[in-house]
């Protein structure tokens, strides 16, 4: 779901994506982990915060002694940040990279960036400032992930180095770049999901690859290069793997 504020103004509960320009200083934020600091301070949220009726219940299982907050063993995973040309093969190989992993006894999951633009950032565009700001996001949900999860495996295309730089100093020194190097011939080839048919046909602008306006940049030094078009999955998956495990 959108985020929400209370407007101290308007006294009600807002979602930010319908008040644009909406004055910062009149914004009361919501964070689950304010309301546990609140809680452990022996003190209530405000009614704005959190229902009366609901503050009572929580406060009243913590007198009695009742575990009401979860705590986990934060996990060290590791992001691998699978980028490249759409149809180069991310997808595929996350999914075979988690498999894998699994038969092992690793805790996997995939961020798909398609899923993540459709489900929960369908409200950005394709444009410069909106793809920058698709990968910040997709980088803050790896970054918690990483602490839930031995690894975390984002396909997407991430097409700017500087966005790529932007997620590796979010995520931090758990963030592997794996490049899958793909030439656009071979992606136009494959096209999986029928994008480049429509992009040459002019029912997709801006298309990532194709179009002028929106170039794919090619990572300087990643921490690896894989070309699909020349290798097996599996042992594109292998290759993976053995990085991983010599490097960490």
């Amino acid at each position: 779901f959108e985020k929400v504020f209370y407007s101290k103004k308007l006294n009600q509960h807002l979602h930010e994506k319908e008040t644009a320009g909406h004055d910062e200083a009149d914004k009361l934020h919501i964070s689950g982990t304010e309301a546990r600091k609140i809680f452990e301070a022996g003190e209530v949220p405000p009614a704005w915060f959190m229902r009366p009726e609901i503050s009572e219940i929580i406060s009243q299982a913590i007198n009695r002694g009742e575990e009401v907050f979860v705590k986990k063993e934060a996990k060290s995973g590791q992001a691998v940040w699978l980028t490249g040309l759409s149809g180069s093969g991310k997808s595929t190989l996350a999914l075979a990279l988690k498999a894998r992993l699994e038969a092992v006894g690793k805790m996997a999951e995939i961020i798909d960036g398609d899923a993540v633009r459709k489900n929960l950032n369908k409200h950005l565009s394709f444009s410069r400032e909106d793809i920058r700001e698709n990968n910040r996001l997709i980088a803050e949900l790896a970054k918690i992930k990483i602490g839930e999860v031995d690894f975390v495996l984002v396909p997407v295309v991430a097409p700017y180095r500087e966005d790529r730089q932007a997620s590796r100093d979010i995520i931090g020194p758990a963030y592997n770049e794996i490049f899958l190097d793909c030439p656009l011939e071979k992606c136009i080839e494959r096209d999986v999901k029928g994008l480049y048919k429509k992009a040459l046909a002019g029912e997709i602008n801006n298309f990532i690859g194709l179009s002028p306006s929106n170039p794919y940049e090619t990572p300087v030094n990643p921490e690896l290069e894989i070309k699909t078009q020349e290798i097996k999955v599996e042992d594109a998956v292998q290759k993976i793997i053995n990085y991983l495990l010599k490097s960490k």
